[in-house]
Formats: structure tokens, C-alpha cells, sequence
């Protein structure tokens, strides 16, 4: 798909679900991120996020100290 032609079905999907009712929307909406919300949720409350853990690794924390004491 070119670049255009995505653009021009996002725009025709953005437009059929602006013409639901705005509880409808609204609930699409939410079915759509929820997942993506409930990790940051959890990510945050409990501190279960995957992805922290790699930006602490020996090499990260070596790397940072480097360019936060100029010598990088």
C-alpha cells in the first residue's frame, strides 16, 4: 500500500466511526487501547515493565556514567 492510500483508508475508517454515536465511539475507542493502557497501568502500579530492566544493564549503566561525566 503507498503511503497515500493508507492515508486515505485511515481517513475513511476515522470517518465511519465519527459517525457512531459518541458512546459507541467512545467504546470503540477504549477496546482499542485497552490493552496497550492496561500494561502501562501495570507497568506503573507494580513496576512489571519488561523493557526497564534492559536500560539497566552493566553496559547502560557504564554508557550513561560516560556521558554524564564527559567522558564519552
Amino acid at each position: 500500500m503507498t503511503p497515500d492510500a493508507v492515508e486515505a483508508s485511515a481517513i475513511a475508517k476515522a470517518r465511519q466511526w465519527a459517525a457512531s454515536p459518541a458512546e459507541a465511539y467512545a467504546r470503540i475507542k477504549l477496546q482499542l487501547r485497552k490493552p496497550v493502557l492496561d500494561k502501562i497501568h501495570r507497568a506503573v502500579e507494580l513496576g512489571e515493565d519488561p523493557v526497564r530492566e534492559s536500560w539497566f544493564t552493566p553496559e547502560t549503566t557504564e554508557a550513561a556514567l560516560a556521558v554524564l561525566t564527559g567522558k564519552r
